[in-house]
């Protein structure tokens, strides 16, 4: 329930869409032999097959984040 910055990077889940932080994705991919991770809002599951990086930010959130301040 952070703020997204360039430090906590927001990351696209591609099958539904959602936005979660790259740390929160990196430890559901923990749990999961980094295959895929639930989405917490949805619960589409999006297969990732790797790191947290592998997922697209979300670069429109960050210039809106950075528009803000």
């Amino acid at each position: 329930m952070r703020e997204y910055n360039e430090s906590i990077i927001p990351r696209m889940l591609s099958q539904c869409g959602h936005t979660i932080c790259e740390e929160c994705v990196g430890n559901m991919l923990k749990t999961r032999n980094n295959q895929f991770v639930s989405c917490p809002f949805c619960q589409r599951a999006t297969l990732v097959n790797g790191p947290a990086n592998l997922l697209p930010k979300n670069f429109a959130l960050l210039e809106v984040m950075d528009s803000s301040v």
